[in-house]
């Protein structure tokens, strides 16, 4: 039977206030598509490093038509990428189709912390900025200006502030380790010490491999703080409405 108003007691109050951060908790850690759009990013991500590389191979063997296709098909991943990376197109429905996943657990809306309007035109600059970093950072090393070994660290210039942006302004603060650990990682291979992905990964591909497993790893942390948040809730809506 649910208390009257006037039987609310200071310790009812504060299970009140404890709900109340508790679904705060759940709702800034739900992180599930961002593993989703992570994936698919990756694989764009990763259709076009091999573009390029297949591209620098065909420009050095005089292959036109295989330059050609590479070109072709790198204009096409560009565009997808530039399509995805804009809240307003592609982005927002890739979003829309992720969040499914917490369907069956009703809806929990965050409040914006700026106008709706205001937040997409920054999105969109910021990602768009982010693209063209991609477009350039590739370009160079497909160039040669800049070595395989220096890929991962130079990347941290542009994705470590991009991934803490997205974190911070989504408010999902749990998930600002993965800017951490690929920081860390990136740091580690600008002073030369030894990179724990050396054994399986090539030195072209660790920048990608970074984002994958560290994205990874920051979304399993953040699910099981998600699920922890998700049953205190329970919890304490039980208590209330006993």
């Amino acid at each position: 039977m649910q208390k009257s108003t006037s039987n609310i007691t200071s310790n009812d109050m504060a299970e009140i206030r404890s709900l109340g951060r508790w679904t705060q908790r759940y709702v800034h850690s739900r992180s599930v598509p961002v593993l989703i759009s992570l994936a698919v990013f990756g694989v764009l991500m990763g259709v076009m490093l091999t573009l390029w590389s297949a591209a620098g191979e065909a420009y050095r063997s005089d292959n036109t038509p295989l330059l050609v296709v590479c070109g072709v098909g790198l204009a096409v991943a560009h565009g997808v990428l530039a399509w995805l990376s804009v809240p307003a197109w592609g982005g927002k429905r890739l979003q829309r189709w992720a969040w499914r996943y917490y369907d069956r657990e009703g809806h929990a809306a965050p409040q914006d912390p700026m106008p709706r309007a205001r937040m997409q035109r920054i999105g969109g600059i910021v990602a768009s900025v982010f693209g063209a970093c991609i477009l350039a950072h590739v370009a160079l090393g497909f160039a040669g200006v800049v070595s395989d070994a220096m890929m991962l660290p130079i990347s941290a210039l542009y994705v470590v502030p991009f991934l803490t942006f997205m974190f911070v302004v989504q408010r999902v603060y749990v998930m600002l380790l993965y800017p951490l650990l690929y920081a860390a990682h990136a740091a580690a291979a600008a002073v030369g010490l030894p990179d724990p992905f050396a054994s399986f990964v090539p030195v072209e591909m660790r920048s990608i491999a970074a984002m994958v497993i560290y994205g990874a790893i920051a979304v399993s942390v953040s699910h099981v703080y998600n699920r922890i948040a998700l049953s205190r809730m329970a919890r304490y809506g039980r208590t209330e409405s006993e």
